[in-house]
């Protein structure tokens, strides 16, 4: 799909949903993409599908299928999906935008690539792909053209459009189903739907491609070049020595024998990206998040917002504070821990594997010169109304219910079971009854997963609730009061506490039958964390990563002392010191950077977005460059974060604020803050007028903000 900005023509439309379109991105298989323009300013990729797909009911289930999959997968090196709505005329999504070309039109235009970018390139594909396989979803169509170069690495787009499309009148004339150069031999040969395996061999030859400029199996008719894929070996001619046996793996005819990604994160790990792409590659980059942001900051040629579309007061897009701050672009997923409220959705958990997505980001073009860290203002429109509200019985009333956003819904935990909501409505989807109510939930492809308050194991269909399993809390080796870390393809994670003395101990077992597959003592009072195939833990003055598959320690870093807390993403591994926060690398375990002059306390991580952290001093946001550690900006906020950590999302952070001394003898409660992670500014803030609430659990999709007060759940508009 061509990247390239064009003029909107006439047939285009101004506005879909709330995004304003500035300009033509490219066209596909399933629709129109457009640059837009969200309400906050923000850039984001809207897909609009075509109208001869919009009236097949067919295409419109596996669409809707499709996005809440998107919601899914996480991961450093995928675009994530910001906002959608399948049931609209016609259906769309927006994803984050990328300015920059894709793999195939770079090596086209600038010549392939050397054997450091290869490498480094092919450790970030590959760790892509192992957040799909994580969500139990399959990609199917990985080849240059889906891979976009950003300024801080790839990111892999266009996730299942020929899935979405499968079995609709696009694809039962007989079109293939991916790409031919790339297609794995046993799905060409026997038809069979792809597995993770295809993925890799995609990978390989993707790989070849970047380092030769031409497929593994060449081109010409399709015929010939499936011929070559099934019963062919590769050419690997000009393949780098260091680069060749590893890429001849994933191309096996054996999927058996192709590596994981993960084995291949950690083959191709470790190298120093350094700028990423060739200075040309670079140039094109800057170039195109130049012209994107002209028609950012240029003014409106219609009406920003029809009469009819309700708005917060003070919020309309083109009358708010005009801040110039960079898209975050690289996802790291906060640690589950013992919260209750848990976030897989939205922009949170990204991009995915199946829903059909092109994405791209726009990087800040100032962030690689040196400058001082710029300052944000606070006027922010003040206590937006929610779009919705949603207040459980009275006897289904709990503190912190465990509770999921995720896929256009959201999922709270009760009393008496479980309730499945419309995440733009409020409306109830489904409810199922469970007499002992839940502690954990947690949605892992199209399954829910629910432990409940007397240790018994749930699992439901997602789209409907329908219940596949049962387990009896007495098969499975967790007590009822120990803590669930979370799902890792078909095993459950959790750490049981001692009756007595002695360390607790991590329990990876299996689902829905419960026996144990491995077992590993930790020291530490903190909860270990799930992220990417990996669980990290600290404690014994040392961080430590550990498979999840198998429970084998791939690395172990020593620290000073044990920390007080522990922050995990894909990429990352944040350890907070007094005044300081350090960066350790999650695959490695190797020291990235150190911040200093962070006040005198620990700070809180708010958020970890793309090439930025943002932290909090008191009153005080600070962000952080997440290459290097330095501050770019900082914000004074209305009032101090509250002590839980919230989760964020590439296009928000939402804030829970405790109410200061002054607020405290007004009577006011506990209030919300909505921040640009990119800017530092603050879009808005809600507080209550009383002081009944006095904490929130909070979380964000990207587009809108979920907030429990302890009576009831509040939405609003991102």
């Amino acid at each position: 799909m061509d990247s390239r900005l064009k003029s909107l023509g006439a047939h285009d439309p101004a506005r879909v949903g709330p995004y304003r379109l500035l300009a033509v991105l490219g066209s596909g298989g399933m629709g129109r993409v457009y640059l837009g323009r969200s309400p906050g300013a923000r850039a984001a990729a809207v897909k609009v599908v075509r109208p001869e797909l919009s009236g097949d009911p067919a295409f419109l289930a596996r669409f809707q299928r499709e996005v809440a999959a998107a919601r899914a997968v996480g991961g450093a090196f995928t675009s994530p999906v910001l906002d959608a709505d399948p049931s609209a005329d016609p259906p769309w999504l927006a994803t984050a935008f990328v300015a920059g070309p894709s793999l195939s039109d770079a090596v086209r235009a600038h010549g392939p690539l050397e054997e450091p970018v290869v490498r480094v390139l092919g450790a970030a594909l590959a760790e892509a792909l192992a957040a799909v396989h994580a969500a139990g979803l399959v990609h199917r169509d990985l080849k240059p053209a889906n891979v976009l170069l950003a300024a801080d690495g790839p990111r892999v787009i266009d996730f299942g459009i020929s899935r979405a499309l499968d079995g609709t009148a696009v694809t039962r004339s007989g079109a293939l189903v991916g790409s031919p150069a790339f297609m794995a031999p046993e799905q060409v040969a026997s038809g069979r739907r792809a597995g993770p395996a295809a993925d890799v061999f995609a990978l390989g030859g993707v790989l070849v491609h970047a380092a030769t400029g031409t497929p593994p199996f060449g081109t010409g008719a399709v015929p010939a070049v499936l011929a070559r894929v099934v019963g062919a070996d590769p050419r690997l001619d000009g393949v780098p020595d260091g680069l060749r046996p590893l890429v001849a793996a994933c191309l096996d005819k054996d999927p058996g024998r192709r590596p994981s990604p993960e084995e291949l994160v950690e083959r191709l790990g470790g190298a120093d990206p350094g700028e990423w792409w060739p200075a040309p590659v670079r140039a094109e980059i800057a170039a195109r998040a130049g012209e994107a942001s002209a028609l950012l900051a240029a003014p409106p040629l219609v009406p920003p917002i029809p009469d009819g579309i309700p708005t917060h007061p003070g919020a309309a897009e083109d009358d708010a504070p005009t801040v110039r701050e960079p898209s975050p672009t690289r996802i790291l997923t906060g640690p589950p821990g013992r919260r209750r409220f848990l976030v897989a959705a939205g922009a949170a958990a990204g991009a995915t594997a199946a829903a059909g997505v092109t994405g791209w980001l726009l990087h800040d073009r100032d962030s690689d010169r040196p400058h001082g860290p710029r300052s944000a203002t606070v006027g922010a429109p003040q206590g937006p109304r929610p779009l919705w509200t949603y207040t459980p019985a009275l006897d289904d009333l709990v503190p912190n219910p465990p509770t999921v956003v995720r896929g256009g819904t959201v999922l709270l935990g009760e009393t008496s079971g479980l309730t499945c909501l419309d995440a733009a409505t409020g409306a109830r989807r489904w409810a199922v009854r469970v007499d002992a109510g839940f502690d954990h939930v947690e949605v892992s492809g199209d399954t829910v997963y629910g432990r409940a308050r007397d240790g018994e194991l749930f699992a439901f269909e997602a789209a409907t609730g329908e219940r596949r399993w049962r387990v009896a809390g007495d098969r499975l080796p967790l007590r009822p009061d120990d803590d669930v870390a979370g799902v890792a393809g078909t095993l459950m994670i959790g750490r049981r506490y001692p009756t007595g003395e002695g360390p607790a101990s991590v329990r990876a077992f299996e689902v829905p039958g419960g026996r144990t597959r491995w077992r590993l003592e930790v020291a530490s009072r903190l909860m270990p964390v799930l992220v990417a195939g990996r669980l990290l833990a600290a404690g014994k003055g040392a961080v430590l990563a550990v498979d999840a598959a198998t429970g084998r320690r791939m690395w172990r870093t020593p620290l000073a002392e044990d920390p007080p807390s522990l922050q995990v993403s894909e990429s990352a591994v944040l350890v907070p010191g007094a005044g300081t926060l350090t960066a350790f690398a999650s695959g490695t375990g190797a020291r990235l950077w150190t911040a200093g002059g962070l006040g005198r306390l620990l700070p809180t991580v708010l958020a970890a977005a793309g090439n930025l952290v943002c932290v909090a001093d008191g009153p005080t946001a600070i962000g952080l460059d997440a290459r290097t550690g330095s501050v770019r900006w900082r914000t004074r906020l209305p009032a101090a974060p509250a002590a839980a950590t919230p989760p964020w999302s590439p296009a928000l952070v939402a804030v829970p604020l405790a109410p200061d001394d002054a607020q405290a003898r007004a009577g006011a409660g506990a209030g919300l803050a909505a921040l640009d992670p990119g800017g530092g500014r603050v879009r808005w803030t809600y507080r209550v007028p009383n002081d009944a609430v006095t904490e929130w659990d909070v979380r964000t999709d990207g587009a809108r903000v979920y907030a429990f007060d302890g009576r009831r759940l509040l939405v609003f508009r991102g």
